[in-house]
């Protein structure tokens, strides 16, 4: 895959886990999403990617106390990489329309 099919496919996978996460979280469920973002702010495939989401993460923490704050992060990271390559950002009060449709 080139680096839009990783992007596009890890984005995917990052809105729809913050979209799914527990509205009241356990301890355990907020620092594993923690360490969920962490680790793909270290291991992500793309080096130049990966720089710029671990900057990211570091002056921006990721906020897991709850499922909209997770979602609101996740758009808001998502948004800033849009931002710095020139494309559409989105609307983030449509996030859970599009990462989980009615079933919200």
């Amino acid at each position: 895959p080139d680096i839009a099919d990783i992007g596009q496919a890890s984005w995917t996978l990052i809105h729809t886990t913050a979209a799914y996460y527990p509205s009241d979280p356990s301890e355990t469920q907020q620092a594993q999403a923690r360490n969920f973002i962490h680790a793909l702010a270290h291991l992500y495939p793309c080096s130049f990617c990966r720089r710029d989401f671990a900057d990211y993460v570091k002056d921006h923490p990721v906020e897991v106390k709850n499922r909209q704050l997770f979602t609101q992060w996740t758009c808001d990271a998502h948004n800033d990489v849009n931002q710095k390559l020139g494309k559409k950002v989105f609307d983030c009060s449509l996030f859970m329309q599009r990462w989980r449709g009615s079933q919200h």
